[in-house]
């Protein structure tokens, strides 16, 4: 939710900025098309992107520009970082779960990838560690790999 508000704000913000018809309909449409993780970006660029263009073609430009990099901001850094915190899912765990399943499922493999890597988690947790699902893991000094 955090993240589909935050980017939703933003893209208004930039469309008001630059000028473009309805900004904040347009930051509502970006907003809900989080949920979708790849595949949103470009169904809330498409009418972004043809909104600033009834501007002007430079418009439309920058438009397509800013709303890029914003996705880049959202998915790359503000997804991950709140997944760790909501899932404790470290964010390079979420990145590349994100990447295996667009290779294997396609255009829908990403957003499933973080309860996948999440329900990963707590079974490796639960059944291999012993460990319940809302500790912490720790290793400590006298096991491991480097352990004497």
């Amino acid at each position: 939710m955090v993240p589909m508000v935050a980017l939703g704000v933003a893209s208004a913000i930039v469309m008001k900025l630059l000028g473009v018809p309805l900004p904040w309909t347009l930051g509502l449409i970006t907003g809900l098309a989080v949920f979708l993780p790849y595949a949103g970006t470009i169904l809330a660029g498409i009418p972004s992107v043809l909104m600033g263009l009834q501007r002007s073609p430079h418009t439309a430009i920058f438009v397509l520009l800013l709303c890029t990099l914003l996705h880049i901001a959202e998915c790359c850094f503000l997804t991950p970082l709140v997944q760790r915190r909501a899932v404790r899912l470290p964010p390079v765990l979420t990145i590349l779960t994100q990447y295996f399943l667009w290779a294997v499922a396609g255009i829908m493999g990403p957003a499933g990838a973080a309860p996948l890597a999440g329900a990963a988690i707590v079974l490796v947790k639960e059944q291999y560690l012993h460990v319940p699902a809302e500790q912490e893991v720790v290793p400590d000094e006298t096991s491991g790999p480097l352990a004497a």
